[in-house]
Formats: C-alpha cells, structure tokens, sequence
C-alpha cells in the first residue's frame, strides 16, 4: 500500500468517527431535551390541575356553611 493512500484512507476514518461520534452527541442532546420538554409540561399540567382544584373548593365554600346558617338562623323581635 502506498504511504500516501495509507494516509488519506486513516483521515477518511477519523473523519467517519469524528462524525458518528457528532450524530450521537446530537442524539443524546435530543433525548436529554425531549425529556427536559416532557418533565415541564407534566408539571404544568400538575400546577394547573392543583390550581383548577383550588378554585373548584373556593367556589364550593362561598356562601355556603356559615352565610347560610346565619341567613336561615330565626330571626327574634
């Protein structure tokens, strides 16, 4: 084999593998964010559904036990 080719043939390799290694630093870098992506809107999902139960208790409570009773309460002349 000429020195030459020899050469050029072990550049072409490091170049292949430098480029493999790059589509799976990519790869990785991809999953990493799809997870990050899922992770925020589980949360966001979880805050909203947190902040919608909270609502929904307020609502139930207003006006209801104590204006009632006082409101129902006979009223004494």
């Amino acid at each position: 084999m000429y020195p030459l080719y020899s050469e050029m043939a072990s550049q072409q390799q490091r170049l292949e593998m430098l480029q493999q290694a790059e589509h799976e630093r990519l790869a990785v870098a991809v999953r990493r964010l799809e997870r990050a992506d899922r992770q925020f809107h589980r949360l966001w999902a979880y805050q909203l559904g947190n902040t919608m139960v909270k609502w929904g208790h307020r609502l139930e409570q207003f006006g209801t036990p104590h204006r009632v009773a006082c409101s129902a309460a006979p009223h004494h002349h």
